[in-house]
């Protein structure tokens, strides 16, 4: 096990909140059953974060710098049965609020309730270009519905001229990368504000036969000058320290109000204390520390975005034993 000092620098960054995104899991509950999504393995599906965790969580960041809170985490956000509730509290907190969501939820009352709670963000995880696909990767028959749920919000974002970005995006796989073009095309004709294309990951090694990582630096290249589509949203963050840029960078709370190590941990192995008892200043440190003394292995060993100089080590010491 790889223990690093910490030294006052390492501390005041590992401390450092004021750019931290907060990866805020609202529900383990979700309506599709997306093959580059393991969550067979989660031991809790059915989790509702309550109103008690997320007032404390608005409570912890109500000073200081605006922060950007994501409702997306492991399940589908808008089967929270109070989602719009959450989202004025965490509004009222200064925080600017986005989500991720597959739209098969987000009928044009649902979306104008979210905007008058102080909604800013909503991307959209599609997939796929044909319904035939969209059922393949993400087990859902309702393609038609999601794209016209879609384009009505687009809609009623032009009537209203609406304070609120709307973005689409491709998880990019073995499976759909041949309609990755098409979906491209069909969005950049929309009025949608950008189209995410995300290389999938393996998941910490627990990814379904046929939902193998793929490279998509083609479409970095061919899409270099159109601002509107995006390639790989991690693709130059930089690693630090031997430090996962994930956990470095995003704060993931799940549903039970628990700072995971990230998003990654579908099995719940991770636990560094609660936002219910703790500040998140002190979980995300306590994150970061327990990364450096080694608290990684269980996770991060057969995980894409393991850093180099921790998989080298990891393959190193493998190697020897």
């Amino acid at each position: 096990m790889m223990d690093l000092p910490i030294n006052a620098s390492i501390h005041q960054t590992l401390s450092d909140t004021d750019k931290l995104i907060i990866d805020l899991e609202v529900t383990s509950r979700c309506n599709a059953t997306c093959g580059f999504c393991p969550r067979s393995v989660m031991p809790d599906t059915k989790s509702y974060i309550s109103i008690n965790t997320v007032e404390k969580l608005a409570q912890n960041i109500m000073e200081g710098p605006q922060r950007h809170i994501v409702l997306c985490g492991i399940g589908e956000s808008l089967l929270h049965p109070h989602i719009e509730q959450i989202i004025k509290i965490l509004s009222d907190a200064n925080a600017i609020v986005a989500m991720t969501s597959n739209g098969a939820l987000m009928s044009g009352e649902k979306f104008r309730q979210l905007l008058n709670v102080g909604l800013k963000t909503i991307n959209f995880s599609i997939n796929a270009a044909t319904a035939s696909m969209h059922e393949a990767v993400m087990g859902m028959k309702n393609f038609d519905q999601v794209i016209a749920n879609v384009e009505n919000a687009l809609e009623i974002k032009k009537n209203l001229n609406a304070d609120v970005k709307i973005n689409i995006s491709f998880v990019a796989c073995e499976q759909n990368i041949h309609e990755t073009e098409t979906f491209v095309k069909n969005w950049l004709n929309s009025s949608a504000d950008q189209i995410w294309l995300h290389p999938i990951n393996n998941r910490a090694g627990l990814l379904v036969p046929g939902m193998s990582p793929i490279k998509i630096d083609a479409f970095a290249t061919n899409y270099l000058h159109d601002k509107r589509v995006i390639v790989d949203l991690f693709r130059y963050s930089t690693e630090m320290y031997s430090i996962c840029k994930i956990a470095k960078n995003l704060a993931f709370i799940s549903a039970d109000g628990t700072m995971r190590l990230c998003a990654m941990d579908y099995q719940r192995i991770t636990d560094y204390g609660n936002i219910i008892n703790e500040s998140l200043q002190q979980l995300q440190f306590e994150k970061l520390s327990g990364f450096l003394k080694g608290d990684y292995n269980k996770l991060c060993k057969d995980c894409d975005f393991c850093p180099s100089d921790l998989k080298n080590k990891l393959a190193h010491d493998s190697a020897e034993v």
